[in-house]
């Protein structure tokens, strides 16, 4: 599929399982491991290491109301606007549990088809 060519990089925006918040995981370059378990990188940190027109934003809830995940959705969204793309929600796709709030904000907002 040609659609998602542009993507050079992957950030995750999810909550990450056993801390106490949300965070966004950068790939490719590898963030750090650690007995398997890879270090959270500041939202800072990844905007600053990210070309935003060529980055895929995973948005991951699984009941899709997560209030830390929508937060960042809406950072990096803002971000990916000013740059002002054609279609800037082709710049994010959903993992969510279907008929989820989040499911309907990625068909609203033109998210990529998962």
């Amino acid at each position: 599929m040609d659609t998602i060519r542009f993507a050079r990089n992957t950030a995750l925006l999810s909550i990450c399982a056993g801390l106490l918040g949300a965070c966004a995981h950068f790939q490719p370059e590898r963030v750090g491991q650690t007995a398997g378990k890879e270090y959270t990188v500041t939202v800072k940190n990844t905007l600053a290491r990210l070309q935003l027109s060529r980055t895929l934003f995973v948005v991951s809830s699984k009941s899709g109301t997560t209030a830390e995940v929508t937060a960042l959705y809406k950072f990096f969204r803002a971000q990916v606007d000013a740059g002002k793309p054609p279609k800037p929600g082709q710049s994010f796709a959903a993992i969510t549990d279907p008929g989820s709030p989040l499911e309907k904000l990625a068909g609203e907002a033109g998210f990529r088809p998962t």
